[in-house]
């Protein structure tokens, strides 16, 4: 399983938060201290990109969770960037899809 990273493309207003490889347990901390860092930086939007993550458990829906909870405390868009695969799955049967905007 090749651990998650993490790259932030910013672009006027927009950071884009790109994840990669397998967002579990041992990722969780680390994607939470990532989108922290992007948030305070006062974006307008954040678009969290998972096209390129592999597999996401509920470690990683859990940040996922929190990460869309410290967005709207900061008065931030979040958006996620994701295709149909391992992460569309997850979102669809933990039946939390509705609580996300997409891109």
């Amino acid at each position: 399983m090749p651990p998650a990273t993490f790259d932030v493309q910013e672009s006027p207003g927009i950071s884009r938060l790109v994840v990669r490889g397998d967002v579990d347990m041992a990722a969780e901390e680390p994607f939470l201290a990532f989108a922290a860092e992007a948030l305070g930086s006062g974006p307008a939007t954040i678009v969290v990109d998972l096209n390129q993550v592999d597999f996401m458990d509920s470690s990683g829906l859990r940040a996922l969770l929190q990460c869309r909870r410290r967005a709207d405390a900061c008065g931030c868009q979040m958006k996620l960037a994701v295709g149909p695969g391992p992460v569309s799955r997850l979102l669809t049967m933990a039946g939390v899809t509705d609580r996300f905007d997409y891109e």
